[in-house]
């Protein structure tokens, strides 16, 4: 049984590297070039995909208050972002009423994750706002004496008074021995100096009281600045809106825009899956790869053995399902010039192309009973 299958590995083996020796160099170029657009379009959606499922989840372990309650609360957003990103994607050429579900529930979808990303984006900007609140220094205060003097008030009321004695002694002058009243207008002077100086005393104290308590509110007010995001405060200032509207909008286009490139991404990503295509269309090419074979072989009798093909048949069935199904997506006009610049092929191999693309659409359409007539 070995000795059997072994030529038939050799044999393909053979044929594979004779279309790699023959193979066309712009074409080799085109499915790389593909194939790395295609390699940067499932980067971008898988990352946003990926951002987009972190974010659910850490909005859901914010909620919930034993270990189930979190879990079944992150479970749920991270299942509609699932669903939302790649439903789209996998309804495309399915009947009209699954695509019509599937549009109603991704609908649905989208205001269930909204509102779990729109939630994380204003707890994480409360968590960053306290951050920068905390690293506001406190006001450098200057330690007052601990046993405060009296009021500037009561002070001005003593002096009233003596000011008051002093003034009435004046206006009575004395007559023979006057040293009593000469000593009590010595002492009321006194009064009115010592007084003096403790108003001066009590005017400084305010004074740097006044002071920490404007450094303290300047503070609290640089502390209450810094807890709002800079961006929504001049946004606020510009349009006359509300801090908190500001951020729900901004809060509401990262969502927005986070889940829209996820779901256009893999929309991109994944082909078209028409009902019964692929089955269509691989017997299709094998149906023709049978047709061309005897009629290649009748021609190989008479030609040349120095000329050699300037395309595998094999590179051809490759290239042929690859141009199938870009064609019915409408990435490429079934054209002999369009189809040589989309695959960077030759002039002989595009028209080969295009003639067995004809070929397809016809066999297709002869099989799927004209369902695929009008795509």
């Amino acid at each position: 049984m070995a000795a059997l299958i072994r030529p038939f590995f050799n044999r393909a083996s053979a044929a594979d590297n004779e279309g790699n020796h023959a193979g066309d160099s712009r074409a080799s170029f085109s499915l790389v070039k593909r194939n790395s657009l295609q390699a940067a379009k499932v980067t971008l959606a898988g990352t946003a995909t990926a951002t987009s499922l972190y974010i659910a989840a850490l909005s859901g372990l914010e909620r919930g208050g034993s270990l189930a309650e979190r879990l079944a609360c992150t479970a749920l957003p991270v299942v509609t972002v699932a669903g939302l990103h790649l439903l789209p994607a996998l309804s495309r050429g399915q009947l009209f009423a699954v695509r019509g579900a599937v549009a109603v529930l991704c609908a649905a979808g989208l205001a269930v994750t909204l509102s779990s990303q729109i939630s994380f984006f204003q707890l994480a900007q409360q968590h960053a706002g306290a951050r920068r609140a905390e690293s506001v220094p406190d006001a450098m205060l200057v330690p007052l004496p601990d046993t405060p003097g009296r009021s500037l008030m009561a002070i001005t009321e003593d002096q009233a008074s003596a000011r008051k004695m002093l003034s009435l002694l004046e206006i009575h002058p004395c007559h023979g021995n006057c040293t009593g009243e000469h000593l009590r207008r010595t002492t009321l002077t006194a009064m009115l100096d010592a007084l003096a100086i403790e108003a001066d005393e009590a005017k400084r104290r305010e004074a740097a009281e006044d002071r920490q308590a404007v450094l303290v509110e300047r503070t609290q007010q640089l502390r209450d600045t810094m807890r709002d995001d800079p961006v929504t405060a001049r946004l606020s200032d510009l349009t006359g809106l509300g801090k908190t509207s500001v951020s729900l909008l901004l809060g509401l286009l990262y969502a927005g825009v986070l889940d829209g490139i996820g779901v256009l991404g893999w929309y991109l990503v994944m082909p078209v899956r028409r009902r019964g295509g692929d089955a269509v269309i691989a017997a299709a090419v094998a149906a023709t790869t049978v047709e061309r074979v005897p009629v290649e072989a009748d021609k190989a009798l008479h030609a040349d053995n120095r000329i050699t093909p300037c395309c595998p048949d094999n590179e051809i069935d490759t290239q042929l399902m690859h141009l199938m199904r870009d064609v019915s997506e409408g990435k490429v006009k079934a054209t002999v010039a369009d189809i040589r610049n989309y695959l960077g092929c030759a002039q002989e191999t595009a028209v080969k192309l295009r003639r067995e693309l004809l070929a397809l659409r016809a066999v297709i359409i002869q099989n799927s009973g004209g369902q695929h007539a009008g795509r």
